[in-house]
C-alpha cells in the first residue's frame, strides 16, 4: 500500500518474455519476486547478505510474518508463529540483536529463507553485515522498509503472498545505478531494478520508483532505433516504451547489450529550462552495474511555532550536486514535501497544494558569488518565515525563530503504528468550518475490494435545511490501486458509489496515509473550504465512542462588543468589503436559536456610517463558526467568517476571513459599552422615492420612464428594487422590467452591478440564469448602493453583444418636471412616397439583396399597430422581390425597420434619435450582422408613384422573365425525370439516405434577418452557472413567436390595395 510498491498488471505482447531461472545462482544475480492472491506482481529492489550461502535459488514459497505481541525474533525459543518451510519477513528495527542472529533464529524454527526490511527510510537497500557469533545456511535478502510494510499489510488484510528468490541470467546486471556528478539531470539518479517478468525487444527492462506529485517512475530499456539505426539504451518516463518524447537520456553508442557498458550518454534536462538543450552531450552521467552508494545526506526539519502544514520530518538529499531534499514517507504519512534552493532563497514546498510552507532568504553576507557553497546549507539561513497554523491564505507566514534544520540527521520523534481496526471512532475539534463532521461513527458492513479496509458512517443523523446529511469515511486506494490519492477521505458518498463512479466524488477532507484504518494516519487532515483544502492539526479522531463532558462551565457573554481596526488608516483588508460595513458597536440579543446551537447573537443597528440595514454577528451551529452578515442564518448575506479554535466567545476568535478567504488582519474584536452603539440620525422624509430612466440610445426605449420601489430589499446591502409605474405592453403581452442590484446575490467584482432584467430580485435569487437588458458596473467601495450613484456608462444588449450607452440617465424623480416625454409626432408631415437607393461603396457589403430594398414606397396611414402614431410605408411585389417590403416603426423599442414582414425580425434597423421622426431622418442603419450600411440613402424629393415598382413595370425585364420561366420549366422536367430514375434505382439497390430537411427556418433561409436574442417577456431558462449574469443578456423574443408572427405580423392584404 505505498507508492514505492509498483504493481505491474498489464501483460506485454510478443516483445515481453519471462526471463527468470530456477537454477542456483550467485547472490549478486538473485532477485526477489512477489505474487499475491490479490493479483499483485512485482520485482522488489533487494540486496544480498555478506554471509553464506553465496549461491541460492528459492521457488515461490509462502511468506510468513511474526506476531509482534508474542514472537521474539532474538530468542530461538521465543517464536510461537508457525514459520516452518516458509520465507520469513523480519524488520531490522524490531529486536535488540543483529540481523544475522535473526536469520539464525528463523532457521532454528524451520524457516527456509529470510527477507529483512531494513531501517533506511529513503527507500535504499543495504547489504547485511556478518555476525561471526552464529552460522546460518538459509539465504537472506534485504529490501526497503516501505516494501516490507506493504507485504506485512497485505498479509494482515487476509491476502496470501508468495516470494521467489529467482536468478537472472548472468548476461545482464540485476541492478543498474545512475549517478549524475554535475546535477543537471539529478532526477535520473538512483537504483534501477531489473524487472523479472518484463523484457522489451528481448532485453531486460529496469525501473526506478518515482516520488508522488513530482517525479514519475523512470525506466531503462533497449530502443530499436525505429528500424533505421543501431539499437541503443534509453532512459524514459514512458512505461509503454513507445513515446520518444518521454526519453530523458540515451546511449550514443549503439549495439551494446548492457546499459552499464555505455560510456557516453546524451541527456535532456526537462526540469531545468535554463539548461534544457535537447539531448546534448552529457558526460556527467555515470551508469554502472550494482547498487548506488548512499548519495546525499539527511536533515530533520521542525518548528515549535508552526505545524508546517504537516511537512516537518526527515528529508533526504536526492543528489549531492543539487540543493534538493525530499521528505521521507511511510505508510502512516505519505504527504510529500520538497526543500529546495532557488536564486538566494530556500523554500519548503507542499508539492500537492503548491504552497510555500516556509521560506528564508540568505542575508547580505551571502551574495550570489557564494551561493554555490551555501545552497547546500539551509541551516545557515536564519530569517525563516513559516505558515500560520490554520490559515486559509497561502502567503500568510510569520517570522519563526523556532524553525530548525538539523543537518546530517534523521528525525527520531516519530514512529508509524499499526493499530487494531476499531468498530467505532469519534471525530472532534474540527476547526476548518466543518463542525457537522464531528460526532460518532460506526463501521459499516462494506469492506474495500483491494486492501480490505473498513468504511465508517455517522451514528446520529444530522440535517441541514430539512435534508439529511450523510457522511462516510473510507480509503480512496480501494477505488484504484495505482492512484496517487491513496488517502483516507471523509465524503458525502460511500465507497460503493465511489467505485461505481470511478472515484469522481466530492470529499470534505483527506489524510495522506496507506494504513489499515484512519486512526493510524499520522499526516494530519486537510479540509475543504471554498477555494481549496486546508491543513487542520487540531482535528482529532479517536477509537471508541465519543465521551460527552459531564460538567460544563457556565458561559458568560459580553453585553456589547465592538469591531475596530488595528490600524485606522489602513482600512479593510478585503478587496470588496468596506470597513464601514463591519466596524462599530454590537448589542447582544440573548434570544438563542436552534441553528445557533443555543448561543446568543449581536446586532449593529444601521447608522449614519452604514445606513442601509442592520449587521449581525452570530454562530452557525451546523458548520461550527462565527459569522458576520446582513441576516441571521442565511447563506447569501454572509460576508465574514471565523474558524473557532480556542474558547467559545467571538472575542476568542482571532482570525477572520472575508468571503474570498482574504484574512482580515486589520480587524479586531473587543468588549465595549452601550456608548459605542451608533444609530442613524433623524432624516427628513424624501420628497419622492421615484426615479427616472431616460435618454436611451440603443433601441431600448421601452426601459425609459418613471420607476418606484417595489418593497423588496436586498439581503447583502439593503438596496431597493424598482419597477416601472406604468405597465409595459408589447402587442398585448405584458413586459416585465425590474431594476435591482446584482451584488445582493453575488460577491465577485463583476457582480457589483445595477441591472435591468425581466426577473424580480426574489426570482433572481433562486434562478441559475438572470437575463438582463442592460447593466451599470457599480462599486461597493464607492457606495454605489442606489442606481443614481452608478457613475459608469450603462451597457445594453443588442444583437449578441453589449454596447455602451453613456447618454442613458437615471435621476431622482423630482429632478425634472417630466421624467419621460413621449414626444408625439403631431405636426410632422408624412410624404406620400419615400425612395431608397444605395450609393456605390465597395467597402460596405450588406448581407441582403439590395435589389429587394431599393425603390419607391407608398404611404399607408391606416395601419398603426406597433407603430404608435407613425404610419407604414410599403413596396408591392415586383420583378425584384416576391414579397411586399415594409418600412415601419416599432414604438416599443424605438427603431425603424425595413423588411418583408411587420414583426420583430427585419432586414435593416435604425435607432431613432432625438428630433428624428421620419425614416429619412434616421441616420445610421444596421443589417442583421450589425454592419453599418453607410451607402443607404432615403429621399422624398423627386420620389413619386412612378418609382413604386410592380410586376412587369420594368419593361426591360419582360424577355428575361420569359426566359426564366422556360428555364424553370426545363429544370422541373429534369427533376421529375431524375426522381423517377432515382425511385427505380432505389427499388433495385435498397434504401439510401436522403438529405435531411432543415431543422429550423433559420437553417433553410440563412442570413439576412435580425433576431433579437433575448426577451422582455420571457425570462428564459438558460444554463448559465448559478449566480452569474446571463452571457446572452437582454431580449429573448421567443414568446412573440417571430417565426409565426404571434398575431404581430400584418397581413399583406390589409396594407396593399388589391
Amino acid at each position: 500500500m505505498a507508492p514505492s510498491f509498483i504493481l505491474i498488471s498489464c501483460i506485454f505482447t510478443s516483445w515481453i518474455t519471462v526471463i527468470s531461472s530456477q537454477t542456483t545462482c550467485s547472490a549478486i544475480d538473485s532477485y526477489v519476486q512477489v505474487v499475491s492472491s490479490s493479483n499483485l506482481s512485482t520485482t522488489l529492489t533487494s540486496s544480498q547478505a555478506l554471509f553464506p550461502p553465496y549461491k541460492y535459488s528459492i521457488p515461490f514459497t509462502e511468506l510468513a510474518i511474526l506476531d509482534s505481541s508474542n514472537d521474539n525474533i532474538c530468542d530461538e525459543t521465543g517464536i510461537t508463529t508457525d514459520i516452518s518451510n516458509k520465507i520469513v519477513l523480519i524488520f531490522e528495527e524490531i529486536g535488540n540483536c543483529t540481523s544475522h542472529y535473526k536469520v539464525y533464529v528463523a532457521e532454528q524454527n524451520g524457516g527456509i529463507a529470510v527477507i529483512l526490511a531494513n531501517n533506511d527510510l529513503s527507500g535504499e537497500v543495504i547489504t547485511i553485515i556478518d555476525d561471526e557469533q552464529v552460522t546460518t545456511t538459509i539465504p537472506m535478502r534485504s529490501i526497503p522498509r516501505e516494501d516490507g510494510i506493504i507485504l506485512r499489510d497485505e498479509i494482515n488484510s487476509g491476502e496470501t503472498i508468495d516470494i521467489q528468490f529467482g536468478c537472472f541470467d548472468e548476461d545482464y546486471p540485476s541492478v543498474i545505478c545512475i549517478l549524475d556528478s554535475l546535477g543537471d539531470v539529478w532526477y535520473l539518479d538512483g537504483n534501477y531494478q531489473r524487472q523479472a517478468e518484463l523484457t522489451y525487444n528481448d532485453h531486460p527492462v529496469y525501473m526506478k520508483e518515482g516520488y508522488v506529485w513530482l517525479l514519475a517512475d523512470i525506466y531503462i530499456f533497449l530502443h530499436d532505433g525505429n528500424g533505421d539505426q543501431d539499437w541503443y539504451w534509453a532512459v524514459t518516463l514512458d512505461d509503454g516504451f513507445e513515446d520518444d518524447t518521454g526519453i530523458r537520456a540515451f546511449c550514443t553508442i549503439g549495439g551494446l547489450s548492457d546499459p552499464s557498458l555505455c560510456p557516453s550518454w546524451n541527456a535532456s534536462n526537462s526540469l531545468n529550462p535554463n539548461k534544457n538543450i535537447p539531448y546534448s552531450d552529457y558526460p556527467s552521467i555515470n551508469v554502472t552495474e550494482g547498487l548506488c552508494p548512499v548519495n546525499g545526506g539527511y536533515l530533520c526539519i521542525s518548528s515549535e511555532q508552526s505545524n508546517l502544514a504537516g511537512l516537518d520530518g526527515t528529508y533526504r538529499q536526492f543528489n549531492i550536486q543539487t540543493p534538493y531534499w525530499f521528505r521521507e514517507l511511510d505508510d502512516c504519512d505519505t504527504r510529500p514535501g520538497w526543500l529546495l534552493f532557488d536564486e538566494g532563497w530556500f523554500y519548503l514546498w507542499d508539492t500537492y497544494n503548491a504552497w510555500v510552507v516556509a521560506q528564508c532568504q540568505l542575508d547580505s553576507r551571502f551574495d550570489n558569488s557564494t551561493w554555490d557553497t551555501w545552497k547546500y546549507l539551509p541551516n545557515a539561513c536564519s530569517d525563516w518565515e513559516t505558515i500560520v497554523n490554520g490559515t486559509l491564505e497561502q502567503d500568510d507566514r510569520l517570522p519563526d525563530d523556532t524553525f530548525n534544520i538539523l543537518m546530517g540527521s534523521q528525525c527520531t520523534n516519530y514512529q508509524c503504528v499499526d493499530s487494531v481496526i476499531p468498530d467505532k471512532i469519534c471525530l472532534d475539534r474540527n476547526s476548518v468550518m466543518h463542525g457537522f463532521i464531528e460526532g460518532e461513527y460506526y463501521k459499516t458492513d462494506v469492506i474495500g475490494p483491494l486492501m480490505n479496509t473498513p468504511e465508517y458512517t455517522r451514528v446520529d443523523k444530522i440535517y441541514r435545511d430539512g435534508a439529511e446529511i450523510i457522511i462516510y469515511i473510507w480509503w480512496y486506494g480501494e477505488v484504484d490501486q495505482d492512484t496517487n490519492y491513496a488517502w483516507w477521505v471523509i465524503s458525502p458518498n460511500n465507497l460503493t458509489s465511489a467505485i461505481a463512479l470511478n472515484g469522481s466524488v466530492a470529499i470534505y477532507a483527506f489524510c495522506e496515509a496507506e494504513t489499515n484504518n484512519p486512526l493510524d494516519c499520522g499526516t494530519g487532515w486537510n479540509f475543504y473550504y471554498g477555494l481549496g483544502f486546508y491543513y487542520d492539526d487540531t482535528f482529532e479522531m479517536t477509537s471508541g465512542e465519543c465521551v460527552e463532558p459531564t460538567t460544563l462551565e457556565p458561559r458568560t457573554w459580553p453585553e456589547y462588543l465592538c469591531i475596530g481596526l488595528v490600524n485606522e488608516t489602513a482600512g479593510s483588508d478585503s478587496d470588496y468589503l468596506p470597513a464601514i460595513y463591519f466596524v462599530g458597536g454590537y448589542e447582544i440579543n440573548r434570544t438563542a436559536t436552534l441553528l445557533g446551537d443555543g448561543n446568543p447573537h449581536w446586532v449593529k443597528p444601521y447608522n449614519d456610517y452604514w445606513s442601509f440595514y442592520e449587521i449581525y454577528l452570530y454562530y452557525d451551529g451546523f458548520y461550527g463558526w462565527w459569522q458576520i452578515g446582513s441576516g441571521l442564518h442565511v447563506d447569501l448575506g454572509v460576508q465574514l467568517l471565523c474558524f473557532q479554535e480556542d474558547g467559545y466567545s467571538p472575542l476568542d476568535c482571532n482570525e477572520w476571513y472575508d468571503f474570498y478567504n482574504t484574512i482580515m488582519k486589520n480587524m479586531r474584536l473587543y468588549e465595549c459599552t452601550a456608548d459605542d452603539i451608533l444609530t442613524a440620525s433623524p432624516t427628513p422624509a424624501p420628497t419622492t422615492a421615484e426615479i427616472c430612466l431616460s435618454d436611451s440610445s440603443i433601441m431600448q426605449d421601452f426601459l425609459e420612464g418613471e420607476y418606484l420601489p417595489t418593497g423588496s430589499v436586498g439581503d447583502n446591502y439593503g438596496t431597493l428594487e424598482y419597477a416601472p409605474t406604468n405597465t409595459k405592453v408589447y402587442d398585448g403581452d405584458v413586459v416585465n422590467i425590474y431594476l435591482w442590484y446584482y451584488g445582493e446575490i453575488g460577491h465577485a467584482d463583476d457582480s457589483q452591478r445595477w441591472i435591468l432584467t425581466s426577473l424580480t430580485y426574489e426570482e433572481g435569487k433562486s434562478s441559475s440564469f438572470v437575463p438582463i437588458y442592460g447593466y451599470c458596473q457599480g462599486s461597493i467601495s464607492d457606495r454605489d448602493f442606489t442606481p443614481q450613484n452608478c457613475d459608469e456608462c450603462w451597457q445594453f444588449y443588442y444583437q449578441g453583444e453589449y454596447y455602451e450607452d453613456c447618454s442613458f440617465l437615471i435621476s431622482n424623480g423630482d429632478d425634472s418636471d417630466s421624467c419621460y416625454d413621449s414626444d408625439t409626432d403631431k405636426g410632422v408631415i408624412w410624404s406620400d412616397h419615400v425612395c431608397i437607393k444605395f450609393n456605390d461603396d465597395t467597402d460596405v457589403i450588406p448581407n441582403f439583396d439590395i435589389q429587394k430594398i431599393m425603390g419607391g414606397y407608398r404611404l399607408n396611414e391606416t395601419i398603426l399597430r406597433l407603430s404608435g402614431d407613425k404610419p407604414i410605408y410599403y413596396k408591392p411585389v415586383n420583378d425584384y422581390t416576391n414579397k411586399v417590403q415594409y418600412i415601419w416603426y416599432d414604438s416599443f423599442y424605438n427603431y425603424w425597420n425595413i423588411g418583408p414582414e411587420i414583426y420583430i425580425n427585419s432586414t435593416l434597423q435604425c435607432q431613432q434619435q432625438q428630433f428624428e421622426h421620419t425614416p429619412q431622418q434616421c441616420q445610421i442603419w444596421y443589417d442583421s450582422d450589425s454592419t453599418i450600411i453607410y451607402n443607404l440613402r432615403f429621399y422624398t424629393t423627386d420620389c413619386d408613384e412612378s418609382d413604386v415598382l410592380t410586376v412587369g413595370s420594368d419593361e426591360s425585364s419582360g424577355s428575361d422573365i420569359a426566359l426564366i420561366v422556360l428555364l424553370v420549366l426545363l429544370i422541373i422536367g429534369i427533376c421529375v425525370a431524375a426522381f423517377w430514375w432515382f425511385k427505380c434505382k432505389k427499388g433495385k439497390d435498397g434504401n439510401r439516405a436522403l438529405p435531411q430537411e432543415p431543422s429550423s427556418p433559420a437553417d433553410s433561409t440563412g442570413a439576412g434577418t435580425i433576431e433579437m436574442d433575448s426577451a422582455p417577456i420571457n425570462s428564459g431558462d438558460g444554463g448559465n452557472e448559478t449566480g452569474k449574469l446571463a452571457a446572452t443578456g437582454g431580449m429573448d423574443m421567443s414568446p412573440l413567436n417571430p417565426d409565426e408572427g404571434n398575431n404581430t405580423n400584418i397581413n399583406d392584404e390589409d396594407v396593399v390595395p388589391q
